[in-house]
């Protein structure tokens, strides 16, 4: 798992409405542009941007709480690498 960037999902989420959610969330992505899709139906279009905000606050949210969990993963891995060490002398 890698870090993401708060500013590459900010971007690819204004430039790309719901499809920009991929980067973050494949959930999050297929569920939004759905939503989008569908109410885009039947509102002439205007659906994709009624689903804006919704993908900019999902997006932020995701990213946060994968990044939350890569720091979790990272400070894990460091105390197995330490532990290791003090049983390797």
């Amino acid at each position: 798992m890698k870090k993401k960037s708060q500013i590459v999902q900010l971007l690819l989420s204004i430039l790309f409405g719901p499809l920009g959610l991929f980067y973050s969330s494949l959930a999050g992505g297929v569920l939004f542009t759905l939503v989008a899709a569908g109410l885009s139906a039947g509102f002439f279009g205007f659906g994709w941007f009624l689903v804006y905000p919704f993908v900019l606050f999902v997006g932020f949210f995701t990213v946060s709480r994968r990044n939350s969990e890569f720091k979790e993963n990272e400070r894990r891995h460091q105390e197995i690498v330490e532990a290791t060490r003090q049983g390797s002398r």
